[in-house]
């Protein structure tokens, strides 16, 4: 019966997390609007490429929340081999969400100067640095 609520508990917990990060990206979004004030002729070409670049981020980090479930299972009496496997997964995320990154910004010096570039590299480092501390924050340390 307890296994039953707890699955019945699943899809409304899925949905509250999506409600999250939609209001997160929209958050997000307005953020850097405000910030960027972008010329509209830039704005019809920034927009779509900052859609899919956070759309990649988005994927790749509800690929890290699985992660990070798996390893607040385990972190009481992590194993060598489990703690080297975090360790890989970590590095391997943070090389992901680089590689995401390059290549959207490349993108975006075809058309935006390299001050609007650093101005937005600013405001998505801390909105990102917000978020990763909320994150890390919430992980127990391994023991």
């Amino acid at each position: 019966m307890a296994e039953d609520n707890e699955q019945r508990d699943l899809p409304a917990a899925s949905s509250q997390l999506q409600s999250k990060e939609v209001e997160l990206l929209e958050m997000r979004k307005a953020i850097v609007r405000d910030t960027l004030q972008l010329e509209p002729d830039i704005a019809k070409r920034f927009w779509p490429l900052y859609d899919s670049y956070q759309k990649q981020l988005v994927e790749l980090r509800l690929k890290r929340r699985e992660l990070l479930t798996d390893l607040g299972e385990g972190v009481d009496g992590m194993s060598e081999a489990e703690a080297k496997e975090y360790v890989n997964d970590k590095l391997e995320y943070e090389e992901q969400r680089l590689n995401i990154g390059r290549a959207y910004f490349k993108k975006l010096a075809e058309f935006m100067s390299y001050r609007s570039l650093a101005i937005y590299l600013q405001v998505e480092t801390k909105i990102r640095t917000y978020i990763e501390a909320g994150i890390e924050e919430s992980i127990p340390l391994i023991r």
